[in-house]
């Protein structure tokens, strides 16, 4: 495969991993492989591209209610102020002017900010 498949089939299965479906990256080559062959190259990338689309998308809308849920649950536990955006919440806890030790999804928080 070329190297624009190779970063697109990538970029998916990191979508595809947040999102914690059960997809391996295998799978995803064949499901395209097995598209070239019966559609050609350009409805099989066309196919990948959209699936790229839609899986970016979900990621999107789960990573906003997640920092949402994160953004609440700070406001109850240190009755403070919180930032409005998620950027500048991201931002206030990586630079530790919020602390997050002890909120339910600490490791998440680490992870994705990692």
């Amino acid at each position: 495969m070329n190297n624009k498949i190779d970063k697109l089939i990538n970029d998916t299965m990191k979508y595809i991993q947040f999102l914690e479906y059960d997809i391996k990256t295998e799978e995803l080559e064949n499901k395209y492989n097995s598209m070239i062959e019966i559609y050609g190259e350009e409805k099989a990338f066309q196919a990948l591209k959209n699936t790229h689309d839609n899986m970016k998308n979900e990621t999107k809308v789960k990573e906003k209610l997640f920092w949402n849920s994160v953004r609440y649950e700070i406001l109850n536990k240190f009755k403070g102020g919180v930032p409005c955006n998620n950027r500048d919440l991201k931002s206030m806890i990586k630079n530790n002017e919020i602390n997050i030790t002890g909120l339910t999804q600490e490791i998440k928080i680490k992870e994705l900010l990692s």
